[in-house]
């Protein structure tokens, strides 16, 4: 264990040892963790339940930082610390714990104290504290410094390069959750696992004027780098045709940015990904002062539901010294234009009461042409992949060097291959996936390669689990079309598993088909990854 860990441990003040607790404690099975410190805390810094069958067993903490020594110096401090930790025991036990999960009236006794410190507790000292306790007072354990290091090595290792607990702990947690590419995750019809950043390549972002004159564009034909991208401090507006890549982008942002922080063994910037469709903007009116708290709201939403409702943090103290990067996605997904005008108003605002705060934003190419929306925001544009990031992609899905990608760059290099289909991640993707899955034959345009897709996606898993289909593939096939098209002609991206079923059944019963309904929503839902649960 490195010296080096245990001399950071010892640097800590109380409020970040409380801050360590507070993150570790749920890691390690505790339940309800509450920060009691405070002129009513009787003893009880830190309070928490565990529960098994016998049902649940409270316990106090008693955090202190710094060595506890019983040694017998004389020190009258030390006498003073090891008496008050005993009196801290006494009065833990002594006052009931009003579990705020519980009935409101109904208090607990606490079952365990436990004196945790940063630092050595003498086996002295843990004597001196519990002689002469009464019986009752008996069941105290003690957690010193080198337990506290195995725990958050083992538990939240993270720390140990960040510094901040909470933080720590988000940066894991949203690692976790964007590393997977769960919104495609039916690729890769063979069931290997693939994360983000193994099959991500870096793209070309285009300069774009707001002059969008076809001289202007020529004369504006400059490019960035991604790493540029993510090393810049202005607000940026992302444009990309479908499929291009840019909530993918967003989350390679997030990710990159977390690496490097790690790497720098620094807390900041902190990003939090947001959807411009998420934001709660209908009530919103022009004149609206204060407008930025629907994303600030957003914000506090998204890192509660990564952290699980842990994160301590003051938010606003954050966004004003800069020390967050607010990405939002699709705002062309927005269903109107009263809808678009009110997000970029909200986010205008939210730009003017935090300047130091980094926005970055995407939408589809058409809302290039509105610039009156992105004042303030430097335009980029996501290029097609050239030849070198076509074989980059195809390398990072099959491996350098193998036999399928050496044979699927050879099928690419023919003159006019896939001459008909967008050199775009998606795309490529999908032709990487439908190749994998043994269709030698690519498609010649982008409307076949959707079918092949489709059909792959409806069928894969009686392919691939050699389990004969409990429906035709077709009826899945029509039902997803007619409810691609009802939700399309509503504006919605959404749909409940009700009304997925009440649609299904209204279908059979209009084509006089015979099939279970629950049976083919299941299939639908569970085996070919074209609908993805979200996290509601």
């Amino acid at each position: 264990m490195s010296n080096n860990k245990k001399a950071k441990l010892r640097d800590l003040n109380e409020k970040q040892f409380h801050d360590v607790l507070m993150e570790l404690l749920p890691k390690m099975g505790a339940k309800k963790v509450r920060l009691n410190h405070g002129p009513d805390e009787h003893g009880k810094d830190i309070v928490f339940y565990k529960e098994d069958e016998f049902g649940k067993r409270y316990y106090a903490i008693v955090a202190k930082v710094g060595d506890i020594s019983g040694s017998a110096s004389g020190s009258k401090n030390l006498t003073r610390i090891l008496r008050t930790i005993k009196e801290q025991i006494e009065n833990a036990f002594d006052m009931p714990y009003q579990d705020i999960t519980a009935d409101e009236a109904k208090r607990f006794q606490i079952n365990e104290v436990i004196v945790w410190t940063t630092g050595k507790i003498s086996g002295n000292a843990q004597e001196k504290i519990i002689e002469n306790l009464k019986t009752w007072y008996r069941n105290v354990n003690f957690r010193d410094g080198d337990d506290t290091l195995d725990l958050l090595e083992k538990r939240l290792p993270s720390y140990f390069d960040i510094g901040d607990a909470y933080i720590a702990d988000y940066f894991e947690k949203a690692e976790a959750k964007y590393n997977s590419i769960e919104d495609l995750h039916s690729l890769g019809s063979l069931g290997t696992s693939r994360t983000l950043p193994t099959i991500f390549v870096n793209p070309k972002l285009e300069i774009m004027s707001r002059n969008r004159s076809k001289q202007a564009n020529q004369l504006q034909r400059k490019t960035i780098t991604f790493k540029r991208l993510t090393s810049m401090r202005s607000n940026t507006a992302i444009f990309g045709e479908m499929g291009s890549g840019k909530s993918t982008l967003l989350r390679k942002i997030l990710l990159a940015t977390i690496t490097k922080n790690q790497q720098n063994m620094s807390e900041f910037p902190i990003p939090v990904l947001l959807n411009f469709k998420n934001l709660d903007l209908h009530n919103v009116q022009p004149l609206d002062v204060g407008k930025e708290q629907v994303i600030e709201d957003a914000i506090q939403s998204e890192i509660n539901s990564i952290s699980g409702n842990n994160y301590q943090r003051i938010l606003g103290d954050d966004l004003n010294n800069g020390k967050m990067i607010v990405m939002i996605d699709g705002l062309d997904e927005l269903n109107s234009h009263d809808l678009i005008k009110s997000a970029m108003g909200v986010t205008k605002s939210f730009s003017t009461k935090y300047p130091k705060c980094r926005i970055i934003i995407t939408s589809r190419i058409e809302l290039l042409n509105q610039t009156q929306f992105f004042t303030g925001f430097r335009l980029y544009k996501l290029n097609e992949f050239n030849t070198e990031q076509i074989k980059q992609l195809v390398v990072n899905w099959f491996g350098e060097n193998t036999s399928d990608s050496r044979k699927l760059l050879k099928l690419i290099n023919k003159p006019l291959t896939i001459h008909s289909i967008p050199n775009t991640p998606i795309a490529l993707t999908l032709v990487a996936v439908l190749y994998e899955s043994g269709h030698q034959d690519l498609p010649a345009n982008l409307t076949e390669l959707l079918d092949k897709y489709i059909e792959l996606a409806l069928d894969r898993w009686d392919q691939t689990k050699k389990i004969k289909a409990q429906i035709g593939w077709t009826y899945k096939e029509r039902v997803l079309r007619k409810l691609s098209w009802r939700m399309l002609s509503k504006g919605k991206y959404e749909i409940s598993n009700n009304d997925f079923e009440d649609h299904t059944e209204q279908y059979k019963h209009d084509r006089a088909l015979n099939f279970q309904t629950d049976t083919l929503v299941k299939e639908i839902l569970d085996r070919s990854g074209l609908l993805v649960k979200n996290e509601k």
